[in-house]
């Protein structure tokens, strides 16, 4: 925008615009000779913000302690100002670095309706960095699986971490996919575990008015995610969303049974790609549930690995040939990390039992063939919890 008056002209780009930009001018003498004149002006990016998360406590209500938690920094993000411990958010893109640990989120920072919010709404742009995709680790409390992690209707980020449960729930409310998104999602190097909700149990991007939402994953990994009705993993209805280098492994409908409206991986109505993908959902129904092929475009989905699935896709119209040929390698990401025990060695079963419920992923352990482990007493009753 180019307004005030000559000589003192000034210029304002509209946010969030960077790049280069020009508008023109005239000038006419005394004499009546005109000529017309472009001036070109380069516009930077608007300064970004970095707020460095510095404890995993999640602190419901609010405390004024010098900490920075996750929902502080959202906050500073959200409002440009300091939170407690967090430095105060920009007009750019914020940047919240959240460290390598496990952050466990046990109470609802809101609710509305029939869901419950663990951290504060996503309303501006924010990029929400981890230390890396299995170093990060953002829970549910395992007595507080019904909330929705993050939900946005702003322009979110996520990159380097792991979002979920520690263990698949046994029950589960119908509205609360770990994202929840209306309007700019993007996913990258990052890990949903053993999610479970109605529909879309990892992620869920739809539209809740005008505006069509658009939700880009890539590099990421879906594991052991269980929904309901639609969309073991993801769920994207009158949204665009694109899928790319990504795997999908052991999502299905709750209690492992198929979903009541198929999509074992991803059910979507709207424009989509899935490209370059490691499709490991078994089961009787589609991995790709997709309504509407034709709305408002054309489905993709060439170039992905189908593993040991079930039906590729539900619908015709919709693209899948050529087929990857070679399993890429993001399906070694999917790999259940496994711990062998020697025979007879009953210490050593019950540390890996230890070991294995510590952990957010499954643990596979394999007993020595023909071998017996007797146990002469229990210190104390141990249930696995993976």
């Amino acid at each position: 925008m180019v307004s005030g008056t000559l000589p003192n002209i000034t210029y304002l780009p509209s946010y969030p615009f960077s790049g280069t930009d020009t508008f023109a001018f005239g000038v006419t003498d005394s004499l009546g000779a005109a000529s017309v004149g472009t001036v070109t002006i380069d516009v930077g990016a608007a300064p970004a913000a970095t707020i460095v998360v510095n404890t995993t406590a999640q602190e419901v209500p609010s405390l004024t302690n010098g900490n920075c938690t996750l929902a502080e920094a959202i906050k500073a993000a959200n409002s440009n100002a300091a939170v407690d411990g967090c430095a105060a958010g920009s007009t750019g893109t914020d940047i919240i670095s959240v460290p390598a640990g496990t952050y466990t989120l046990a109470l609802a920072e809101s609710t509305g309706g029939s869901r419950k919010y663990a951290l504060p709404f996503i309303t501006s742009d924010i990029t929400i960095k981890g230390a890396g995709i299995d170093q990060t680790k953002i829970l549910r409390g395992t007595t507080s699986t019904d909330m929705t992690i993050f939900y946005s209707y702003g322009r979110l980020t996520l990159q380097g971490m792991t979002i979920g449960n520690s263990q698949l729930p046994t029950s589960a409310a119908s509205n609360n996919p770990a994202v929840l998104s209306s309007s700019q999602l993007t996913v990258v190097a990052t890990k949903f575990i053993n999610n479970a909700t109605g529909n879309g149990a990892a992620i869920t991007n739809e539209s809740s008015g005008s505006t069509t939402p658009t939700a880009i994953v890539r590099d990421s990994v879906f594991m052991n995610n269980a929904a309901f009705n639609r969309g073991g993993a993801i769920y994207s209805r009158d949204a665009n969303l694109t899928v790319t280098n990504s795997v999908f492994f052991n999502n299905n409908g709750f209690d492992r049974a198929v979903p009541v409206q198929g999509g074992t991986s991803i059910w979507t109505m709207g424009a989509a790609s899935f490209q370059n993908n490691c499709f490991l959902d078994a089961g009787s129904t589609s991995v790709l549930n997709i309504i509407s092929t034709t709305y408002p475009n054309q489905v993709n989905a060439t170039n992905n690995w189908w593993g040991d699935s079930g039906t590729a896709v539900n619908a015709s119209g919709v693209t899948t040939s050529p087929s990857l040929t070679t399993r890429p390698t993001i399906c070694d990401l999917a790999l259940i990390p496994s711990l062998n025990i020697a025979a007879a060695d009953v210490a050593g079963l019950i540390s890996a039992i230890q070991y294995a419920n510590s952990q957010s992923s499954p643990i596979t352990i394999n007993l020595a063939a023909n071998s017996t482990y007797i146990f002469l007493k229990w210190a104390r009753r141990m249930s696995p919890t993976n």
